[in-house]
């Protein structure tokens, strides 16, 4: 019997919501949001892009990021532990990439936690380079964040 392992990448509906809500808590590198945020996501007059990844009709992760005239802010990309290393990660990212660039945004910026090795790793192979830090940005615990940014299109 074959099954389906394609990822799919599409946008997220409000049927998604409880799965980006649980798969968020369960993940400490998330960013932590209320219901009513996620919520939120997917009203038509957000500038929020919100992808969802899947394999078969099983959600696997997903991205969230903000346009606000050509910069763009990757807010939260979460993978659910069992597909992580499985590419979901860098099709969401790709995806992500995709849509900003339709939004006509020239940058996307974004930063992690420094002892997120997966995540800068991922970052790095999706073409973003360190433009800084933040010295004890996050808390519980206190950490430095990393900075990154991706150049879309050449400015003016």
């Amino acid at each position: 019997m074959k099954t389906d392992t394609e990822i799919r990448i599409r946008s997220a509906t409000a049927d998604d919501l409880p799965f980006m809500i649980s798969l968020a808590h369960e993940s400490s590198a998330a960013a932590q949001w209320s219901k009513s945020t996620y919520q939120q996501l997917l009203q038509s007059e957000n500038p929020r892009i919100t992808l969802v990844a899947e394999e078969g009709d099983v959600l696997c992760g997903f991205v969230v990021a903000q346009v606000t005239g050509t910069d763009c802010e990757l807010e939260n990309i979460v993978v659910n532990e069992s597909s992580q290393r499985r590419g979901f990660g860098l099709k969401l990212m790709q995806a992500l990439i995709t849509a900003v660039r339709k939004r006509g945004a020239q940058r996307i910026f974004l930063e992690v936690r420094e002892s997120n090795t997966a995540a800068c790793g991922l970052y790095a192979k999706s073409g973003f380079v360190v433009v800084g830090n933040r010295r004890s940005y996050y808390h519980d615990p206190t950490e430095n964040a990393v900075l990154y940014a991706l150049q879309l299109r050449e400015l003016p």
